[in-house]
C-alpha cells in the first residue's frame, strides 16, 4: 500500500482525508491518505528523505509551509517556481519535485463555476502561497492588473480594502479569517453592492447568513479543494486519474461529512 500525507501545523480538520481516501476507494488504488500536525518545518528533512526512501509516495502541504519546503526539493515545475509556493512534491525519476496544483484548482473551480471576470477589478486578500498561486491562474486568464491587500502592508493595507469595495471588485479572500462570517462592514458592503466574493474557505457560512447572500455572487473553496486534490493524485500516478472520478458522488460523500 503507497501512503501519502497532508502537512501542514492544524491539520485535523482537513477534509483533504476524505477526498483522496474516496478516489483511491473508487478507483480501487491500493493506497492511503492521512493529514499530519508538524510545528516545525526542519521536520521535512525526514519526510522528504522518506518519500525518496519510498516509504511514503508523496505528500500535500498546507499553511503554512507552502514556502517553507521549498528548500528541501530538488526541482520544481514551472508554475510552483513561478508562484514560488508548493503544495504538491512527488518523486520522479530520483528526484523529488515540488508542485503547484492550487492555480490548476482555483482556475477549474472558478471556470467551472462560470464566473463572469469581465471588467472586474481583482482584489486579493493575503499574500501567501494561496494568494500567490491565484494571482498566477489569473495572469494566466489574461489578467493584468490584480491589488493585493495584507496586514504587511504588499501591495495595499488591508484597513483599505473595505473603502476600496465597490460594484466592480472582485475580491479572492486567500486568508484563514472569515470576513464575511465575521466582519459585519464587509457583509454590509457585500448587501450593498454588486460585487463578488470568492473565499479560499471551504468551510461554509452560518446557516443564517448563507441564506442572505446572492449565491450568484459568493462562492467558497470547497471545489477548489478537490480540483487541487485531484491534480496531486494525477502528479502522483501519472495518469489522468482526475478524469474517471465522478464528481458527483464526491461532493455528496463529502457534504454528508461535513454535516455529520
Amino acid at each position: 500500500m503507497k501512503n501519502f500525507n497532508l502537512i501542514g501545523r492544524n491539520t485535523s480538520k482537513s477534509l483533504s482525508p476524505y477526498i483522496h481516501n474516496f478516489v483511491f476507494n473508487e478507483m480501487r488504488i491500493n493506497a492511503n491518505y492521512k493529514a499530519i500536525s508538524m510545528k516545525d518545518p526542519s521536520h521535512f528533512k525526514t519526510i522528504i528523505q522518506n518519500i525518496r526512501l519510498g516509504e511514503i509516495g508523496g505528500i500535500n502541504i498546507t499553511n503554512p509551509y507552502k514556502i517553507n519546503v521549498i528548500e528541501y526539493l530538488d526541482k520544481l515545475d514551472q508554475p510552483a517556481s513561478i508562484i514560488g509556493a508548493v503544495n504538491c512534491v512527488s518523486l520522479k525519476e530520483g528526484s523529488i519535485y515540488g508542485h503547484n496544483t492550487d492555480w490548476s484548482g482555483f482556475k477549474q473551480m472558478f471556470l467551472s463555476s462560470k464566473i463572469n471576470f469581465d471588467d472586474k477589478n481583482i482584489k486579493i486578500i493575503g499574500y501567501g502561497g494561496a494568494a500567490l498561486a491565484v494571482k498566477y491562474a489569473f495572469e494566466i486568464m489574461g489578467v493584468k492588473k490584480i491589488e493585493f491587500y495584507n496586514r504587511k502592508n504588499i501591495g495595499f493595507n488591508l484597513l483599505g480594502l473595505l473603502d476600496a469595495l465597490d460594484d466592480q471588485s472582485m475580491v479572492i479572500n486567500a486568508t484563514p479569517y472569515h470576513f464575511i462570517e465575521n466582519d459585519l462592514e464587509i457583509l454590509e458592503k457585500f448587501k450593498t453592492t454588486k460585487l463578488i466574493w470568492i473565499d479560499l474557505l471551504y468551510t461554509k457560512l452560518s446557516t443564517l447568513k448563507y441564506k442572505k447572500l446572492d449565491k450568484n455572487r459568493y462562492f467558497y473553496g470547497l471545489d477548489m479543494l478537490i480540483y487541487q486534490a485531484l491534480a496531486s493524485i494525477d502528479i502522483w500516478f501519472r495518469k489522468d486519474i482526475s478524469k474517471s472520478v465522478d464528481l458527483n458522488d464526491l461532493k455528496l460523500y463529502l457534504k454528508e461529512v461535513i454535516d455529520a
